[in-house]
């Protein structure tokens, strides 16, 4: 769609025109009461797509009582315990949490998120997982209440942000390992472009500048937040020579830490005696690993919560009025895969 194009024009009957059906079956399709099949619905989910439609906004005696939720990856522990919460934080507001998955990468994510809007959310909170996601330009064109939960992106407009400390808790990861006599410290981190990521990546630089090391010199790392990327990440490290390999690396999420510790396991290498794994999220699952991680732990609840109350205060305040964004504090978590280096 074209981005100067007023998206509250786009009419239900415009998309039936579109897709050759009449009005009623698209209202019905996107009320969820008629399953559409074959070309139809290929037809139907095109228009959507191709004209960016949105429901009309409703005033507050019209609200649906429906809340959007846009989370990258529910299989991710990170993501699956924030959705949840948001869900029960919802629950306690008399509101309904309409969770989609969507990673804002594919027609496919385009086609989800249209058809949670077509559903008129009084609001969307939304965890990206991509800096340029053209889902959340159309939610802030449409002047939906919009919240962006961990994730920058960029054509939110004005949107509050409600974020954790990610150079904060870079810093502390590495300072831990610099303070065990680490010198040789790699870093394995998400898309580059991810405001988390470069946050994270700015703590462990500044870190490693501070205790007199050279960032440059240190191995990096990044990829998808995923144990496959975990276990290459692991694999790649244990396979430089030993008097050039790092002692540690600071993992940017548990999900990769949890794939390098795999790779260890299968490669015969103990942690933290022969390198040291410290992360970052503190996940369910951080401290049942073998060994524990070290990570640091991000308020997930918090961040939840207060993204719930921050799209709550703009449901009812003033149409025009700003809600701030706000940055969490993080914690570092010191269990058993950090260690000193060897010997």
């Amino acid at each position: 769609m074209d981005d100067d194009r007023d998206v509250e024009r786009v009419s239900l009957r415009a998309v039936a025109a579109a897709a050759g059906v009449s009005p009623s079956t698209v209202s019905r399709f996107l009320r969820g009461t008629l399953t559409l099949r074959g070309e139809t619905l290929v037809a139907v989910e095109r228009a959507i797509r191709r004209l960016g439609y949105v429901a009309p906004l409703r005033g507050p005696a019209r609200r649906t009582g429906l809340v959007g939720v846009v989370v990258p990856d529910l299989a991710n522990a990170y993501y699956g315990t924030i959705a949840e919460t948001v869900s029960a934080s919802l629950r306690a507001q008399g509101r309904t949490a309409l969770i989609v998955s969507a990673r804002g990468a594919t027609p496919a994510d385009a086609d989800a998120v249209a058809r949670l809007l077509a559903l008129a959310p009084d609001g969307v909170l939304y965890l990206a997982e991509r800096r340029r996601d053209p889902a959340v330009h159309r939610i802030a064109e449409a002047r939906i209440p919009l919240v962006l939960v961990d994730e920058a992106v960029d054509g939110a407009g004005d949107a509050p942000r409600i974020a954790v400390a990610d150079y904060s808790g870079g810093w502390q990861a590495v300072k831990h390992l610099v303070s065990l006599g680490h010198r040789r410290i790699a870093v394995a981190t998400g898309p580059e472009d991810l405001s988390s990521v470069r946050e994270r990546r700015r703590g462990w630089h500044d870190a490693l500048l501070g205790a007199g090391l050279d960032p440059d010199a240190q191995l990096r790392y990044s990829g998808r937040y995923t144990e496959a990327f975990g276990y290459e990440v692991l694999s790649s490290i244990m396979s430089v020579d030993a008097a050039e390999r790092p002692t540690a690396v600071f993992i940017g999420a548990d999900e990769v830490a949890l794939g390098a510790l795999t790779a260890a396991r299968e490669l015969g290498v103990h942690v933290p005696r022969d390198i040291s794994v410290v992360s970052f999220d503190d996940v369910p699952a951080a401290a049942g690993t073998s060994p524990p991680l070290t990570t640091v732990r991000t308020p997930r609840g918090q961040l939840a919560e207060r993204s719930v109350e921050v799209l709550m205060a703009l449901l009812d305040g003033a149409p025009d009025e700003a809600a701030p964004s706000e940055t969490l504090s993080v914690q570092l978590v010191v269990r058993e895969s950090s260690g000193p280096p060897p010997r």
